[in-house]
């Protein structure tokens, strides 16, 4: 399936290869979010047969897991809409922002996440998917949507597409830590990090894990080069 983008260098000027890269992103997350909502099901069924939860009443595990299995269906609705356009090899059915980032190679990502604004066109919160890799000696950044859900796309991430680099990067970096799991930094690259920089990094990535809602302009929050170290920060 994904040959095209696997066995030769990628180009963002291919359709197919934007409609690749998302769709990985898309089919990732709709086998970990079943699967999540499968394994929530089965965990809060063995719960009431152990007689931990009332089997007729409702009660906050339960509710968690039909919640895991909605957010999964989300998912799955759009992962179909994918599957139909990668069958009828149409690809141009999705909308795709690119940013060229002036950074060398060492961070990727393939996620797909929620942009947090509703989409009254779907009745659904608008999803997009993420891909950071590397790109001619450089960094490219690709947001990739349904076109129903690319206004709210653009809504959402307005900071990023608009700022200068530096802010632009530092935006960017606290939008992977803060909604993608998938992420790889080449060690390399983090090992020229500061111990504040990795410290505000993690912190960062913790303390938005399961959806809550940590914010922090530290400059520190950063992935895409070293932040120059004060003495305290050594």
């Amino acid at each position: 399936m994904f040959s095209p983008i696997e066995s030769r260098a990628f180009d963002a000027s291919n359709a197919q290869h934007l409609f690749l890269i998302a769709y990985r992103a898309v089919l990732k997350e709709a086998h970990a979010s079943l699967k999540a909502g499968i394994d929530s099901q089965a965990n809060y069924l063995r719960a009431v047969e152990a007689g931990l939860f009332p089997r007729d009443e409702p009660s906050a595990p339960g509710v968690a897991a039909v919640e895991q299995m909605v957010a999964g269906y989300l998912v799955h609705q759009i992962k179909e809409r994918y599957d139909q356009a990668f069958v009828a090899r149409e690809w141009s059915r999705t909308r795709h922002a690119t940013l060229y980032l002036n950074v060398p190679p060492g961070v990727a990502v393939n996620s797909f996440f929620s942009t947090d604004i509703w989409s009254e066109e779907t009745d659904t919160p608008a999803m997009v998917s993420l891909n950071i890799l590397p790109y001619r000696g450089q960094t490219l950044a690709v947001f990739s949507s349904l076109p129903e859900h690319s206004e709210q796309v653009e809504m959402a991430f307005d900071r990023i597409f608009s700022s200068r680099e530096e802010c632009q990067l530092h935006e960017l970096s606290k939008l992977v830590l803060k909604k993608c799991e998938n992420i790889v930094l080449a060690p390399a690259l983090y090992d020229t990090f500061c111990r504040r920089q990795k410290e505000q990094i993690t912190t960062y990535f913790e303390r938005n894990v399961a959806g809550q809602s940590y914010e922090a302009d530290d400059p520190q929050v950063f992935l895409f080069s070293a932040i120059r170290a004060t003495s305290s920060s050594i």
